[in-house]
């Protein structure tokens, strides 16, 4: 997948750029809040899947 769009609000957002397929494995990246501080992934753990997700699993 290369490109797509992202629906904020009512706002399309074009995506673009080499994204991990389904099983490669991710290279190590930061989670950050609106504050830019540290965000843990376990505080994203049973959140509903986002529209990204659901687009990169395809």
């Amino acid at each position: 997948m290369s490109n797509f769009q992202l629906l904020y609000g009512d706002e399309a957002l074009q995506v673009s750029g080499n994204f991990p397929q389904a099983g490669e494995t991710l290279p190590s990246f930061m989670l950050v809040d609106e504050g830019k501080h540290d965000v843990a992934l376990e505080a994203f753990v049973k959140q509903a899947q986002s529209p990204v997700d659901a687009a990169l699993a395809g």
